[in-house]
């Protein structure tokens, strides 16, 4: 008997499972109840069940743990496990020590939870329990003929450096914070050459933990203690990690991971397990908007927020995975009116963004929590049951999760300047793209795989990139790759020291004139672009300069109609061959509806774009060359859909999924009527 992983879910005993789960609390739901509930989960097409296993409610008090149920019915864990064996259904264990899910202190007890999961005080006390449980799941290993066959040590692993301050060395003192100091740098005087401080020892350092009032030191500092959270995360996973292996748990391992990245680095914790995945709960039918400001946007609810991190996690590498996929909301935490659109848009966005498999959370009701898709007498949900068991049965039809993503545009990002500064440029140019129907790739800059996969690839950051980043990118561009640059070019490394590998030519200045908030116009190929206002402008010397003309605001001040301003012209970009490939800067951000234009003028390729607002659509491949398009209409209303396809690699007839509606492409354009706030998937044959 054996488990694995691969890209397009779990291989059991040699047999593609999708990865495909729900969550079910069986502690917290009527022991009488768990068989009802099993059946309809079993009605609905689910093969794994995914749960927690509560240290605070199994321990009846410090080291005598109730896994049989002998004080109370529910906490019988061994025949929770023993049912999902005899119905041949599969298991996900989330044992912690936190798991979070509203329970009392995230999970732990109270003689634990008052100390930082990272000290040894902590481990003292948790590794009775994860010897208990490991004592009890291990004969439920799928290698035992068990139904367990994954594992996810510890719950979105979280310094929570707000509550332990002190513990981690925040204000000074020896913690983890100082720890992280003396491994980052050789001695107290390197750190201070880099903060600005006078530290005789690190013991001394404290960590400056807002942006306000920013200077190059305060901002490398800010910067460290990012790192730090980074660098703590990745060492609690680790530890967790090594705790469960420890204990003879021979199944896979997955971490989940928070939707931004001010705590975790994605990357890091990812290569620690066979895959990662990622939690997010968007607004009702994504009310917050059709627009999102980053990938750790506040306005969670948007639809690019959602895709976006989606796009993320999909090329984390592994099995593109969110680990807890929405399925009603916690009584404290009201999401909206969760309808069947709603979560028709959710399964269409992220299978068209590149994710494979997830888990529903809460798939069962229980305290704390409503809305989910079966209540915890084991009713079903009418918002959600149906839609649900249509998902799967799409999924396994179609070969979904045998799909990978068509795409030939990427946008680069590093996740510790993400997390510190928010790159606002990428952000914008994130926006323009989504609001002009362009789908694109969301990769992290050590991500070497996904760069040999794409052919163009935009980068909207700040000057600043960590130095193997630029030698990897220069690599890429040398092999024939675009790079496509928004602002003035990278000139410096992470610690904000000169380095500019690519080559790029420094701006003279910096534009931004009254009267011509309209921006610039310039030629890129045979297209018109307008460029925002600032926008930094390069020498006229140039080769390959692109001179744009100021585009006047029609207003009747006479100092702004002069022709001596009014036909000024700057020379706005520029490009040049690097190797095989080209670099092309654009000084300033595209202004709304020109992204498309830009890359027409440089003929990139678009598997798929949409031409109307409010709408988004991914293409994907098939493992046997079967082509999909899936399409969301964020709208209120019903709208005609124009989609428009590279010629070559489609063919004309195209089938709507859902309702078997055919559709045909003329001119390499297919045309759809989606009704208002939902989706479809196309197959293409």
């Amino acid at each position: 008997m054996s488990v694995d992983v691969c890209d397009y879910g779990l291989v059991i005993d040699g047999e593609l499972v999708p990865a495909i789960s729900g969550e079910f609390h069986y502690w917290r739901v009527p022991y009488s109840n768990w068989d009802t509930i099993l059946s309809v989960i079993e009605e609905m097409g689910i093969r794994v069940v995914s749960t927690y296993i509560s240290w605070h409610s199994h321990e009846i008090e410090e080291g005598r743990y109730d896994f049989t149920g002998r004080t109370k019915a529910e906490l019988n864990l061994v025949e929770f496990l023993q049912k999902l064996r005899d119905r041949g259904l599969w298991c996900i264990i989330r044992p912690g020590p936190y798991i979070y899910a509203e329970e009392i202190n995230g999970g732990p007890p109270d003689h634990a939870a008052c100390y930082y999961r990272g000290s040894k005080t902590f481990h003292d006390k948790a590794i009775p329990y994860i010897e208990a449980v490991c004592k009890v799941i291990k004969p439920f290993l799928h290698g035992q003929g068990g139904p367990i066959v994954l594992l996810q040590p510890d719950n979105e692993i979280n310094p929570w450096h707000f509550w332990y301050w002190r513990q981690l060395g925040l204000d000074g003192g020896d913690g983890p914070f100082q720890m992280y100091l003396k491994e980052t740098y050789s001695h107290s005087e390197a750190l201070n050459e880099k903060w600005g401080t006078t530290f005789t020892s690190f013991d001394q350092a404290k960590a400056i933990t807002s942006a306000n009032g920013w200077n190059r030191k305060t901002l490398l500092a800010y910067r460290d203690f990012v790192a730090f959270l980074h660098w703590e995360s990745h060492r609690l996973g680790h530890w967790n990690v090594e705790q469960y292996r420890s204990h003879g748990i021979d199944v896979p391992f997955f971490h989940n991971l928070l939707a931004f990245f001010e705590v975790h680095d994605w990357h890091s914790l990812r290569n620690q397990t066979h895959f990662a995945g990622v939690d997010i709960y968007p607004e009702a039918e994504f009310s917050g908007g059709s627009g999102g400001d980053s990938v750790f946007a506040a306005d969670v609810g948007t639809h690019q927020h959602f895709v976006d991190v989606c796009r993320a996690a999909s090329d984390l590498g592994g099995l593109s995975h969110i680990a807890e996929f929405q399925s009603g909301y916690t009584v404290d935490n009201y999401k909206g009116n969760l309808t069947p659109n709603h979560y028709r848009m959710m399964f269409v966005s992220a299978i068209g963004s590149g994710i494979r498999g997830w888990n529903w959370f809460m798939l069962v009701d229980r305290e704390h929590w409503c809305a989910g898709c079966i209540t915890e007498g084991g009713n079903t949900n009418p918002n959600c049951f149906n839609e649900f068991k249509q998902m799967i049965r799409l999924v396994e039809e179609h070969g979904l999760h045998r799909t990978r993503r068509l795409c030939s545009v990427g946008v680069l990002y590093d996740p510790l300047k993400m997390a510190s500064t928010g790159e606002p440029w990428e952000s914008d140019i994130r926006k323009a793209l989504y609001s002009d129907g362009i789908d694109y790739r969301r990769i992290d800059a050590r991500n070497e795989n996904v760069l040999a996969e794409l052919s163009t690839l935009i980068y909207a950051g700040s000057n600043d990139l960590d130095t193997e980043h630029q030698r990897r990118l220069k690599t890429w561009v040398e092999d024939g790759g675009t790079l496509i640059v928004f602002g003035e070019g990278i000139f410096y490394d992470a610690n904000l020291q000169p380095s500019n590998i690519l080559g790029f030519t420094p701006a003279e200045r910096k534009i931004e004139l009254w009267g011509y908030e309209n921006g610039f116009e310039i030629t890129v190929g045979d297209e018109k672009v307008v460029l925002s206002q600032p926008c930094w402008e390069f020498q006229d010397c140039i080769d390959g300069g692109m001179v744009g003309k100021l585009i006047p605001v029609e207003i009747h001040y006479a100092m702004v109609q002069l022709d001596a301003v009014r036909n000024l012209k700057f020379t706005c970009g520029y490009q040049r061959s690097v190797g095989k490939g080209r670099v092309i800067v654009f000084g300033a951000l595209p202004k709304a509806g020109s992204m498309a234009a830009v890359l027409r003028g440089l003929n990139v390729e678009l598997p798929i774009r949409v031409t109307h607002g409010e709408t988004y659509a991914g293409a994907l491949i098939r493992d046997d060359g079967r082509q999909f398009v899936c399409i969301v209409n964020t709208s209120r209303h019903s709208k005609l859909v124009r989609c428009e396809t590279s010629a070559q690699s489609w063919a004309q007839m195209f089938t709507d999924i859902y309702t078997g509606t055919t559709f045909t492409a003329r001119d390499g354009e297919v045309t759809v009527t989606i009704e208002g706030r939902t989706g479809i998937i196309l197959e293409n044959a």
